[in-house]
């Protein structure tokens, strides 16, 4: 009797193309982000999570659905990060200054990296400078997080199911 690994198993289920055209793919998570937390008031919120999911959802282009996995979750953890680091440093003017030239600094440097791994770190800034305005306009903290992570969690989502 054979014994399948998970992988294997993943593998023969899932197709190695997207089944939906990016344009869907990547629209029904933004709109989704934006019109929830819009419904619930938190317009700023709603252009986080409309921003991130553009942000991810190029990252997921013409990639098989485990490499796709991969990096998506990655991303989704940067994402995560970004914000909290941007949330934990803005009432310091200098290490809020000295964490965006960090980041500028490791972004030029991957520069000559594979796709992924560039977008990653525009992710990464981009995902951070979002958050540090949205600090600055007294926005919650954690319903700039959640925004954050149910945009990219449905970015998986309609990148991996649909």
């Amino acid at each position: 009797m054979k014994k399948y690994s998970l992988r294997l198993i993943w593998s023969r289920w899932f197709s190695n193309a997207a089944d939906i055209p990016d344009s869907i793919r990547i629209t029904i998570p933004m709109v989704m982000s934006l019109g929830l937390f819009y419904f619930f008031g938190f317009t700023a919120a709603g252009i986080s999570g409309l921003i991130t999911a553009w942000l991810l959802g190029v990252q997921g282009r013409d990639l098989p659905y485990l490499k796709r996995l991969q990096i998506l979750s990655l991303s989704t953890i940067f994402t995560a990060g970004s914000t909290y680091l941007a949330y934990s440093v803005y009432d310091n003017i200098w290490l809020s200054s000295l964490t965006l030239c960090s980041i500028a600094i490791v972004y030029g440097l991957m520069s000559n990296q594979r796709p992924h791994i560039r977008l990653f770190g525009y992710n990464f800034g981009f995902t951070y400078i979002m958050s540090i305005h949205f600090a600055s306009a007294d926005n919650p903290f954690l319903i700039i997080l959640f925004a954050n992570l149910f945009a990219a969690l449905s970015v998986m989502f309609t990148s991996l199911m649909l």
